[in-house]
């Protein structure tokens, strides 16, 4: 995993994004779901049909209940397949800007969308806030906007 500072060009994009999810979901200030550290199952799907090399997989991932991002830390620790890249911004918190060097692209319009897969709808709120229950899955799509 790494994590970089902001660059210009790609910050504007992705407020741009996050403006959308906000409209879609309503705004997520802080965490909607206390943490309660009770053991959950959660599975990660990542999908990616659009840029070369196109991949799909899953992990399940077994730990005690926690951000979003810390799950797929612990993803990336099992699975050295399931690699990613974050970037943190002081107002949005990390936002996934590559999944296994599949990066995030403003000239292409794409971006490392965030699904559930009960709902089909993005998630409300980003890796750093959003707490998956037990047996939540979670979708990571390549998409363009």
């Amino acid at each position: 995993m790494s994590i970089n500072k902001p660059a210009g060009v790609l910050y504007s994009a992705l407020l741009f994004i996050a403006t959308v999810h906000t409209a879609w979901a309503g705004v997520c200030l802080f965490t909607k779901y206390p943490v309660n550290g009770l053991p959950v199952n959660v599975t990660l799907v990542v999908n990616n049909v659009i840029e070369n090399p196109t991949f799909k997989s899953s992990q399940t991932i077994s730990l005690p209940q926690t951000y979003l991002i810390s799950v797929v830390s612990a993803a990336a620790d099992v699975n050295k397949v399931f690699q990613y890249s974050a970037q943190y911004y002081s107002n949005l918190g990390l936002m996934i800007t590559a999944i296994n060097n599949v990066f995030a692209n403003q000239q292409k319009r794409t971006y490392w969308e965030f699904i559930d897969a009960k709902t089909l709808k993005p998630l409300e709120c980003g890796v750093s806030t959003f707490v998956p229950f037990n047996e939540d899955v979670i979708l990571f799509n390549l998409t363009t906007y």
